[in-house]
């Protein structure tokens, strides 16, 4: 989970879509958090090396001894960004026992991670009242592709389990989620876009390739893949239907021309809300067959990382293609 704090039996982890950066003496760890970083001294073009070891895997004083560097400095290093509260610490999930422990654990690191992708530029111009009708819908065309594309990786998932239990809990979880798309397609038309419109468009890149990265975990990894709703279903716990509507009442108060397609993000996630999807498929697996090994924990925080990535990558996209696209408007008859 998250800490402001860094010492030597961290196990820290930095936040997904970090990168690193060589200047001329110095380092720029650069975030997709408000801040980014430079480090210069002695050590500094080192850290080139050592940072992308902080997988969460391995100790913090480890890592110094085993690259040859000072630990107090890796611990200079690290402390800014875990004091901005960018670091999480896997020791409490790697070490948890019981099932609710490690639930909780898991599920704290994902709804850490997910309040940065409500951080970034596209979510600023929502809530903003900026957002233009091309903007609005078109992220409501990219999430119809998305729900389209969950349709194909949860079929895949639950195809491909093997164990009894965990197959059942996934064709559930297919059938609760399988009629989403036309929620989608009804609201789009409401607000003035066919649904030939919508259905006879490719999704962007960005869009695509977040659904292909479920799509291979589907077929390779069910625990892993299940382990993307601890982000996806974000937050673990306080979520309302009372909160959902004022959440969108106010959306619809900002873009009354976009009412419909808010109107389906609405039913949406008041449907999953209605299903009790906070509770994920890997809370069922966790209680029935105990917490994952470190080995298959460390996967799931991975491909975790991974879509937190993506769908930095898929808001980005829909704020850069739709702000310079006009969509059609069809008059109503």
């Amino acid at each position: 989970m998250r800490v402001q704090t860094i010492h030597s039996d961290t196990r820290p982890l930095l936040p997904p879509a970090t990168t690193l950066r060589a200047e001329e003496g110095g380092v720029v760890v650069e975030t997709t958090y408000k801040s980014d970083y430079t480090f210069e001294g002695e050590h500094a073009q080192a850290l080139l090396h050592v940072l992308p070891r902080f997988d969460g895997a391995t100790r913090l004083g480890e890592v110094a001894r085993a690259a040859g560097f000072p630990e107090s400095e890796l611990v200079d290093v690290l402390s800014p960004l875990a004091a901005d509260g960018l670091i999480v610490d896997t020791s409490a999930v790697l070490a948890a026992t019981g099932p609710e422990e490690y639930m909780e654990a898991f599920c704290a690191i994902g709804d850490h991670w997910a309040l940065n992708i409500f951080d970034q530029p596209f979510w600023h111009v929502l809530r903003s009242g900026n957002a233009s009708r091309d903007v609005l819908l078109g992220w409501g065309i990219q999430f119809y592709h998305r729900v389209c594309g969950a349709n194909i990786h949860n079929r895949i998932a639950w195809e491909g389990a093997t164990v009894p239990e965990i197959r059942e809990w996934l064709t559930r979880h297919y059938w609760e989620e399988h009629d989403h798309a036309p929620i989608f397609l009804r609201g789009l038309a409401q607000d003035g876009l066919p649904e030939s419109e919508v259905a006879g468009r490719e999704p962007l890149p960005t869009t695509r390739a977040l659904i292909e990265h479920s799509i291979r975990l589907a077929g390779s990894d069910q625990i892993s893949y299940s382990s993307l709703d601890a982000l996806q279903q974000s937050p673990r716990h306080g979520q309302t239907a009372e909160l959902i509507d004022d959440q969108f009442d106010r959306m619809v108060a900002f873009y009354p021309y976009a009412e419909g397609t808010l109107n389906a993000f609405r039913e949406h996630t008041m449907i999953d809300i209605d299903l009790n999807h906070s509770e994920i498929v890997l809370d069922k697996i966790v209680r029935h067959f105990g917490p994952p090994s470190r080995e298959q924990t460390l996967r799931m925080l991975n491909a975790t990382r991974e879509i937190v990535e993506h769908f930095h990558a898929f808001f980005e996209g829909i704020l850069r293609h739709f702000s310079a696209e006009k969509l059609p408007h069809a008059k109503s008859a």
